[in-house]
Order: C-alpha cells, then sequence, then structure tokens
C-alpha cells in the first residue's frame, strides 16, 4: 500500500486544478492557429512519404 505525507489532503487536491491550467492554455494558444494539418506516422515513414499523404489529402 502507498505511504501517503502527512500534507497529501492539502497538496494534492490542487494538482488537478494546475493540470486543467495547462489544458485552458494549451486550447487557448491553439485558437490562433487556423488551417493546421497534423500528422501522426510511423519513424521509420520518409519525408516523400508525408510529401504524399499531404498531396492526397488535398486532392481529394
Amino acid at each position: 500500500m502507498a505511504v501517503l505525507k502527512p500534507d497529501f489532503t492539502k497538496e494534492e487536491p490542487w494538482r488537478i486544478f494546475h493540470i486543467m491550467s495547462e489544458f485552458v492554455d494549451g486550447f487557448e494558444g491553439l485558437t490562433d492557429v487556423k488551417n493546421a494539418v497534423s500528422i501522426l506516422g510511423s519513424s521509420r515513414a520518409k519525408p516523400k512519404d508525408m510529401v504524399n499523404i499531404i498531396e492526397n489529402f488535398y486532392h481529394k
């Protein structure tokens, strides 16, 4: 069983607010981003493969 620090009840509940504030900051930063594309792929993908993916996306 985990051993809790004596001050756990004072610090831990506020941790969620810190995490939430990071999400809010991130989403506020994204409001200025227009016409963006995110590509999640393999680390083995070659740059030419990424160009083909982008070209196929825009030519649909």
